[in-house]
């Protein structure tokens, strides 16, 4: 999730910087007379994980370039989000935009180093739902406020073994690889190659709290 410290905006998969003065909402004559060209502004984006995966994001922030804005994203970084959750509960200072699990949220707001930002982006006139429901993002607050935005959606892969499974022979509604697959359509999958081989066992779903979160979160 992608999240936001104190005064900045916030999203849900980390933290942000704390203690800063919430900005004035404008109005509609402020933002009807904006200026063509805004003072320059750097931002901090904070990001956990491996090398290859942090350069990405650095690449990213260096073509961040929004319109009528002089914006430089500089990126801060921690090998994993354990080492970064230390370093913020020690007291270290949040970027101003963070990614941070989820089940760090508590945390994060208890100790006030993110700030509700559902109230902000709606005075701004900003769709923040990016395409999800109003209802589903309530997931990413706390008392009823938008405390986080979800930063992708992750997808789930379904493999399946060619030697077992001929998506094309299975009657009923068979699957399309890269198109998805409904419930039905896996467990009819499931049914079609056990009963053509004994031998096979059906499906695995690791015994996970990350592998079980889709069917119980549905």
């Amino acid at each position: 999730m992608l999240l936001a410290g104190g005064g900045f905006l916030a999203a849900c998969d980390s933290s942000s910087s704390s203690g800063a003065t919430p900005t004035t909402p404008p109005t509609s004559s402020a933002s009807s007379s904006a200026p063509s060209q805004l003072p320059h502004e750097t931002l901090t984006f904070g990001v956990a994980g491996p090398k290859d995966e942090v350069d990405a994001y650095r690449q990213m922030a260096s073509l961040f370039a929004p319109l009528n804005r002089r914006v430089t994203v500089k990126v801060k970084s921690w090998p994993n989000e354990t080492v970064m959750m230390a370093d913020l509960r020690s007291g270290a200072k949040p970027p101003d935009v963070f990614l941070a699990p989820r089940h760090d949220l508590l945390w994060l707001n208890q100790q006030q180093v993110i700030q509700p930002i559902d109230q902000l982006l709606d005075d701004r006139g900003v769709d923040f739902g990016d395409d999800y429901p109003r209802s589903t993002l309530t997931a990413f607050g706390l008392d009823n406020h938008l405390d986080c935005l979800p930063y992708g959606v992750e997808p789930s892969v379904i493999f399946y073994n060619k030697r077992l499974v001929k998506l094309g022979q299975v009657s009923a509604d068979p699957p399309v690889p890269g198109q998805g697959w409904s419930l039905d359509q896996f467990a009819a999958t499931a049914r079609w190659a056990v009963s053509r081989h004994p031998q096979a066992a059906g499906a695995f779903v690791g015994p996970t709290l990350r592998g079980v979160a889709p069917f119980v979160l549905s």
